[in-house]
Parts: C-alpha cells; sequence; structure tokens
C-alpha cells in the first residue's frame, strides 16, 4: 500500500508535514538553547580551566575522542538500527516496538560507557562521588524524597550531587 508521501514525486501528506514541522520545531529550540548558552558562558577554556573545550551549549564537555571495548558493539548497533530500524518500525507492532526501542537504547549507552572500559567506564561511574549511586544512601523515605528533591538542587547542606542535580555549571 502506497499513501501520498510514499510515492515518488508526490507531495508529502498533512501528516508528514507535521512531522517535518516538529523535527524542525526541535532543532530551532536546540539551536535557540545553544546560541544563548553560547553568549553566556566563556566557552575558551573548560570547566577545569584547561582546552580544548567544547563551548557550544547543550554540549558541555571536554573533547577527549578515544576508542575502546565498546566501540565495536556500538557501531555495530548503529549499523544494525539505520539497516533493520526503518523495516522493524513498519513490521513489529507498537508494544514489541518500544521494547526493541528500549533494548536498543539500553544497548547503546552501555556500549558508550563500556569504550572506557569495565573498571573506569561502568564499575567507576557508578562507583564515583559525583555520580547517582552515591545519593542513593541520602534517601530515606520515597515520598519526603519526591516532596523535597527541589531542596537539594541548589548550594546548601544537604546539596544532591551534580548529576542527581542535573548538572549544574560548575563554578
Amino acid at each position: 500500500m502506497t499513501t501520498t508521501a510514499t510515492r515518488a514525486g508526490a507531495r508529502p501528506d498533512r501528516g508528514t508535514r507535521r512531522d517535518l514541522l516538529a523535527v524542525g520545531a526541535v532543532g530551532a529550540l536546540v539551536a535557540v538553547a545553544a546560541g544563548v548558552g553560547w553568549l553566556l558562558i566563556d566557552f575558551s577554556v573548560g570547566p577545569n580551566g584547561r582546552g580544548p573545550y567544547t563551548g557550544w551549549p547543550p554540549l558541555w564537555a571536554q573533547w577527549a575522542p578515544h576508542v575502546g571495548p565498546g566501540t565495536v558493539p556500538a557501531l555495530a548497533l548503529a549499523a544494525l538500527v539505520v539497516v533493520k530500524g526503518p523495516e522493524w518500525a513498519a513490521r513489529l507492532s507498537w508494544k514489541r516496538l518500544l521494547w526493541v526501542a528500549y533494548a536498543t537504547a539500553a544497548g547503546w549507552i552501555f556500549f558508550l560507557a563500556l569504550v572506557d572500559g569495565w573498571g573506569d567506564g561502568i564499575q567507576g561511574r557508578l562507583e564515583r562521588q559525583p555520580e547517582y549511586l552515591s545519593a542513593v544512601p541520602k534517601i530515606r523515605d520515597i515520598g519526603a524524597f519526591l516532596a523535597h528533591f527541589t531542596d537539594g538542587i541548589v548550594a546548601g547542606p544537604h546539596q544532591w550531587t551534580e548529576h542527581v542535580a542535573g548538572h549544574p555549571r560548575p563554578v
């Protein structure tokens, strides 16, 4: 079955136009966020005072490309998604597609972390002080945690770690 949007030379249908507008709006939002951030920060050096530095908000990071044990699996997974993803999206039920997307995203995150190896990329990240798991012992009551979560975002005696608080800008 061919729709108007899939025939060669045909104009996109209303749903496709809406999708393209949504993608354009997201792109514009990221561009505006990057532009505002670019104007507000000194992006010539990194937060530790050293460069090179990617000073294009919302990307706040040191530029340090490298390879490791997770590189090949991450690239293989990316290639699999590019080649088979459209077919799976068309063929799978919505419920199964959600599970495949979840597994793919989890695998992607795992392989990217594995680029730094098991000790530094997986285990080390979980054990470091500014990471998420270091905040777990602070939580005694789930209800109180949710009710007062925002109290720990700004600096204070009960401040969350940077990842839990939402990556505040280093001072």
